[in-house]
């Protein structure tokens, strides 16, 4: 969602958490969610991707860390990622080129539309076979 919302609802954080057939990342501080990632399928082998870090968290690498984890994991299961913003939106374009991701960026109906193709993606670490094996 492209809007701030004023409460959360449980059933909003529900659908963030658990979208049908995608899934969702959460960063945490403590005891402190700092940050959310929510991936669900858009339209044949894309996922459209919503991200979220608090503002007392930003700029500290908490969403770079989140979208390495999200295109990794998506890889599994999508070939491209499609993450939309509005264009005062300065972080989307630095985040992506942090996360060490190729992207397409193009203006559509007003938004910035961000496109990261999958193909090649490295296995998350855990899934990674172990040395000697």
């Amino acid at each position: 969602h492209l809007a701030p919302l004023p409460v959360l609802t449980p059933r909003f954080a529900a659908r963030l958490l658990m979208p049908s057939g995608g899934f969702s990342l959460v960063a945490e501080q403590g005891h402190e969610v700092v940050g959310i990632v929510s991936v669900a399928p858009e339209s044949d082998g894309v996922a459209d991707v919503g991200a979220l870090v608090a503002d007392p968290w930003q700029r500290q690498g908490i969403g770079t860390r989140l979208l390495v984890a999200t295109a990794r994991e998506a890889a599994r299961h999508f070939r491209e990622l499609s993450l939309t913003a509005h264009p005062a939106n300065r972080a989307i374009l630095p985040t992506v080129h942090a996360a060490g991701l190729r992207a397409r960026v193009r203006q559509r109906d007003g938004l910035v539309q961000v496109t990261v193709p999958l193909l090649g993606m490295a296995p998350r670490e855990e899934e990674s076979p172990a040395p000697g094996a």
